[in-house]
């Protein structure tokens, strides 16, 4: 096989990745080994805005309370090759919080090492939501099963929604 056909395939294997990266509802991040992000698919800018540029470190945007726990799945998967899915929450510059879900897979180089980290997330924040009213409907209705009077459980009512909030 000649060098122009070898050409003319990784151009066609580029666009095929380049169409599905920017058609995938999926949220696509390639980084380097540190954490940086080289590549974001559109869909980040459609569900997170502009905050994610290439070259930025990817756990900037990460909530604070979440941030070293996905920091050392990170780690852990340029150590050992082996992605594990994650859950964690997007702070947006805004102050909107985004619940998201994430597998990283590594790639490797000719020489075996980790080069880079594939992260496939989708945005998660709706299901969170239900969770939570139904978390607090339960909540509410076990209160009120469990309560001799109004009076009782009005306090515990409120205290139970509070808690599911995180009041």
């Amino acid at each position: 096989m000649c060098s122009s056909d070898l050409e003319q395939q990784l151009k066609e294997s580029e666009e095929r990745f380049r169409l599905i990266a920017e058609n995938v509802g999926d949220l696509v991040a390639m980084l380097d080994t540190e954490g940086r992000r080289l590549y974001n698919s559109p869909s980040y800018r459609s569900v997170l805005g502009e905050a994610m540029t290439p070259g930025s470190d990817s756990f900037l945007e990460i909530h604070p309370e979440d941030r070293e726990r996905i920091r050392d799945v990170f780690r852990e998967t340029v150590r050992t090759g082996i992605g594990r899915r994650s859950e964690f929450r997007f702070l947006l510059p805004d102050g909107t919080v985004r619940h998201i879900e994430s597998d990283g897979r590594v790639i490797r180089g000719a020489d075996g090492a980790v080069k880079h980290v594939v992260v496939v997330s989708r945005d998660i924040s709706e299901r969170k939501r239900a969770e939570m009213r139904l978390a607090t409907e339960h909540g509410v209705t076990r209160v009120l099963a469990e309560s001799e009077s109004l009076e009782d459980a009005v306090p515990r009512i409120i205290r139970t929604i509070a808690e599911a909030l995180d009041w």
